[in-house]
Protein backbone atom coordinates (compact mmCIF):
# COMPACT_ATOMS: atom_id res chain seq x y z
CA UNK A 1 0.00 0.00 0.00
CA UNK A 2 1.54 3.67 -0.64
CA UNK A 3 2.90 5.25 2.75
CA UNK A 4 0.48 7.00 4.87
CA UNK A 5 2.91 9.49 6.20
CA UNK A 6 3.17 10.58 2.39
CA UNK A 7 2.15 14.23 1.62
CA UNK A 8 -0.90 13.44 -0.68
CA UNK A 9 -0.23 13.97 -4.86
CA UNK A 10 -0.75 17.40 -6.35
CA UNK A 11 -4.06 18.54 -8.10
CA UNK A 12 -4.32 16.24 -11.63
CA UNK A 13 -1.41 14.27 -10.57
CA UNK A 14 -1.49 9.85 -10.61
CA UNK A 15 0.34 8.61 -7.47
CA UNK A 16 2.10 5.71 -8.93
CA UNK A 17 0.32 2.41 -8.18
CA UNK A 18 1.36 0.04 -5.16
CA UNK A 19 4.19 -2.22 -5.81
CA UNK A 20 2.30 -5.40 -5.28
CA UNK A 21 -0.20 -4.10 -8.23
CA UNK A 22 2.72 -3.57 -10.20
CA UNK A 23 4.47 -6.93 -9.43
CA UNK A 24 0.95 -8.58 -9.89
CA UNK A 25 0.61 -7.11 -13.22
CA UNK A 26 4.28 -7.57 -14.38
CA UNK A 27 3.83 -11.13 -13.45
CA UNK A 28 0.91 -11.15 -15.65
CA UNK A 29 2.87 -9.86 -18.64
CA UNK A 30 5.49 -12.15 -18.19
CA UNK A 31 2.79 -14.99 -18.40
CA UNK A 32 1.28 -13.60 -21.40
CA UNK A 33 4.36 -13.95 -23.16
CA UNK A 34 5.10 -17.30 -22.10
CA UNK A 35 1.61 -18.47 -23.35
CA UNK A 36 2.93 -16.26 -26.54
CA UNK A 37 5.81 -18.22 -27.25
CA UNK A 38 4.69 -21.56 -26.47
CA UNK A 39 1.88 -20.64 -28.76
CA UNK A 40 4.58 -19.84 -31.92
CA UNK A 41 6.21 -22.69 -31.06
CA UNK A 42 3.40 -25.34 -31.43
CA UNK A 43 2.38 -23.18 -34.48
CA UNK A 44 5.91 -22.96 -35.96
CA UNK A 45 6.43 -26.69 -35.60
CA UNK A 46 2.52 -27.62 -37.12
CA UNK A 47 3.37 -25.39 -40.14
CA UNK A 48 6.51 -27.02 -40.44
CA UNK A 49 4.90 -30.76 -40.40
CA UNK A 50 2.00 -29.71 -42.72
CA UNK A 51 4.68 -28.40 -45.26
CA UNK A 52 6.90 -31.71 -45.34
CA UNK A 53 3.51 -33.58 -45.67
CA UNK A 54 3.13 -30.88 -48.68
CA UNK A 55 6.87 -31.49 -50.02
CA UNK A 56 6.36 -35.29 -49.38
CA UNK A 57 2.84 -35.58 -51.21
CA UNK A 58 4.31 -33.54 -54.25
CA UNK A 59 7.25 -35.53 -54.44
CA UNK A 60 5.35 -38.38 -55.23
CA UNK A 61 2.62 -37.18 -57.31
CA UNK A 62 2.83 -38.29 -60.39
CA UNK A 63 0.80 -36.72 -63.68
CA UNK A 64 -1.48 -39.91 -63.66
CA UNK A 65 -2.20 -39.61 -60.53
CA UNK A 66 -3.01 -36.25 -60.73
CA UNK A 67 -5.24 -36.14 -63.12
CA UNK A 68 -7.58 -38.80 -61.98
CA UNK A 69 -7.94 -37.16 -58.96
CA UNK A 70 -8.30 -33.72 -60.85
CA UNK A 71 -12.48 -33.97 -61.13
CA UNK A 72 -13.00 -35.31 -57.35
CA UNK A 73 -10.75 -32.93 -55.96
CA UNK A 74 -12.63 -30.00 -58.13
CA UNK A 75 -16.19 -31.81 -56.83
CA UNK A 76 -14.65 -30.95 -53.20
CA UNK A 77 -14.00 -27.77 -53.86
CA UNK A 78 -17.13 -26.85 -55.25
CA UNK A 79 -19.35 -28.28 -53.12
CA UNK A 80 -18.07 -26.57 -49.67
CA UNK A 81 -20.76 -24.05 -49.61
CA UNK A 82 -20.74 -21.35 -46.88
CA UNK A 83 -22.66 -18.09 -46.37
CA UNK A 84 -20.13 -15.22 -45.61
CA UNK A 85 -21.89 -14.16 -42.63
CA UNK A 86 -21.58 -17.68 -41.16
CA UNK A 87 -17.90 -17.87 -42.47
CA UNK A 88 -17.61 -14.42 -40.40
CA UNK A 89 -19.29 -15.31 -37.25
CA UNK A 90 -17.10 -18.60 -37.06
CA UNK A 91 -13.93 -16.71 -37.42
CA UNK A 92 -15.17 -13.80 -34.32
CA UNK A 93 -16.03 -16.90 -32.30
CA UNK A 94 -12.63 -18.76 -32.97
CA UNK A 95 -10.53 -15.41 -32.36
CA UNK A 96 -12.22 -14.78 -29.06
CA UNK A 97 -11.88 -18.36 -28.04
CA UNK A 98 -7.74 -17.82 -29.25
CA UNK A 99 -7.86 -14.57 -27.01
CA UNK A 100 -9.80 -15.95 -24.07
CA UNK A 101 -7.04 -19.07 -23.77
CA UNK A 102 -4.56 -16.37 -24.55
CA UNK A 103 -5.32 -14.15 -21.53
CA UNK A 104 -6.54 -17.38 -18.96
CA UNK A 105 -2.75 -18.69 -19.86
CA UNK A 106 -1.45 -15.48 -18.81
CA UNK A 107 -3.57 -15.84 -15.59
CA UNK A 108 -2.55 -19.32 -14.85
CA UNK A 109 1.29 -18.88 -15.88
CA UNK A 110 1.41 -16.05 -13.74
CA UNK A 111 1.49 -17.85 -10.30
CA UNK A 112 4.33 -19.90 -11.43
CA UNK A 113 5.94 -16.62 -12.26
CA UNK A 114 5.79 -14.91 -9.24
CA UNK A 115 7.24 -18.21 -7.11
CA UNK A 116 10.03 -18.26 -9.61
CA UNK A 117 10.09 -14.35 -8.52
CA UNK A 118 9.55 -14.98 -5.04
CA UNK A 119 12.35 -17.93 -5.19
CA UNK A 120 15.02 -15.77 -6.90
CA UNK A 121 14.50 -12.70 -4.77
CA UNK A 122 15.15 -15.08 -2.05
CA UNK A 123 18.55 -16.12 -3.20
CA UNK A 124 19.84 -12.89 -4.05
CA UNK A 125 18.67 -11.46 -0.86
CA UNK A 126 20.65 -14.44 0.89
CA UNK A 127 23.54 -14.21 -1.58
CA UNK A 128 23.32 -10.40 -0.29
CA UNK A 129 23.43 -11.19 3.06
CA UNK A 130 26.12 -13.61 2.70
CA UNK A 131 28.39 -11.32 0.97
CA UNK A 132 27.92 -8.56 3.64
CA UNK A 133 28.53 -10.53 6.69
CA UNK A 134 31.77 -11.68 4.62
CA UNK A 135 32.80 -8.03 4.15
CA UNK A 136 31.91 -7.47 7.73
CA UNK A 137 34.71 -9.47 9.12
Amino acid sequence: MSDPSAPPPAFGEVPPPPRWLARRSSRQLVGRLVVACVAGIITGIAVANSLADDRREGAALTKEKYLSEYETHKQKLVASEGSIPEDVLIGVVMLLVVAALYEAGGILVAPAVARLDDTLARRDAARRRLVRDDTDV
